[in-house]
């Protein structure tokens, strides 16, 4: 008997709870948690990019941020003697391209090779361009857009491209060194 007492109350307590919105789960004035989950995911939150090197949609010229001094300098510390410092600007499919350049990538990357002059010289710098998914919903706040790398360039090894060449003395199984 106490067995179906208590069924019964669980039943009850179900059906009256699938009907009867109890006021936690509003705001006490009419309006539901669904309907404010409905205008947030309408109007999500923008997340504030920050970052040393950023860019505009569409635009070619970097805005440097906090840190980029620091940044800078690690990059330009990170160089071997001979070392080639590669820059890779990245563009979107859906960007309009205002500049000179081919795309807007290699001007970006260009962009971003003029802060590295002096101590950098023009062949000491290589710029690439890379097109790359959209990513970009907001296309109203500032986003990162570019890559670094350093092409090793010595006597016995040389980086290009995708390409590592090592060269051996003739007829010797020992690099050069």
């Amino acid at each position: 008997m106490r067995l179906l007492q208590y069924a019964i109350a669980i039943l009850l307590w179900l059906v009256l709870g699938y009907f009867i919105k109890p006021c936690w789960e509003s705001n006490c004035n009419g309006t539901s948690t669904t309907q404010k989950t409905i205008s947030k995911a309408v109007a999500p939150t923008i997340k504030k990019v920050v970052g040393p090197l950023l860019f505009n949609w569409n635009k070619q010229g970097a805005i440097t941020g906090d840190g980029w001094n620091t940044r800078r300098q690690a990059l330009i510390d990170g160089l071997g003697k001979e070392d080639i410092f590669e820059i890779t600007g990245n563009y979107r499919a859906d960007e309009t391209n205002n500049s000179s350049f081919e795309n807007l990538g290699l001007a970006r990357a260009n962009e971003i090779a003029k802060l590295f002059k002096p101590p950098l010289t023009d062949n000491r710098i290589k710029l690439r361009s890379q097109l790359v998914g959209t990513g970009v919903s907001d296309k109203t706040s500032l986003f990162k857009s570019a890559s670094f790398r350093n092409l090793r360039n010595s006597k016995s090894v040389k980086e290009i491209d995708d390409k590592t060449m090592i060269y051996f003395p003739f007829n010797s199984t020992n690099k050069l060194k």
